[in-house]
């Protein structure tokens, strides 16, 4: 069975955290992937995990996914936005804990590194934020 065929047409998904933190994000990340790979049966490589920023792309490529490997060792992508701005994966998880981590001297409208982030998923896509940030993107499932 073609298991993106099963997804195709899925709503994005957002994923709140109370605090804001990088840690609680994190956590909600290893939890979402462990879901998708163990459970949905996907394979690690449809996976792209999206940072704001290539500051934080080292958060995520050292997570620890079980005791012997982490989330990059696993075969899952890691990559800021702007590197990965032109590329597409059949999931997407972008990361977004706090209004400040969009944050940066060379980003002049937030915003649009949120859009072009969300632009990035094929046939899934997951976001993990506080409450601001769900605000911000104006994100309504209604």
């Amino acid at each position: 069975m073609n298991l993106i065929a099963k997804y195709e047409g899925v709503d994005p998904e957002y994923i709140e955290i109370n605090n804001g933190l990088w840690e609680e994000a994190l956590k909600e990340t290893v939890t979402l992937v462990k879901k998708l790979v163990e459970v949905e049966k996907f394979h690690p490589s449809q996976i792209t995990i999206l940072t704001p920023h290539s500051r934080d792309e080292v958060k995520v490529k050292n997570l620890k996914y079980s005791n012997t490997k982490s989330i990059e060792g696993l075969g899952v992508g890691v990559s800021s936005v702007f590197k990965f701005k032109g590329l597409e994966n059949d999931i997407v998880i972008f990361l977004i804990p706090n209004v400040s981590s969009l944050e940066a001297k060379y980003v002049r409208n937030p915003l649009n590194l949120v859009y072009v982030g969300i632009s990035r998923a094929k046939f899934l896509l997951f976001l993990i934020g506080n409450k601001e940030i769900k605000n911000q993107i104006n994100w309504n499932k209604s």
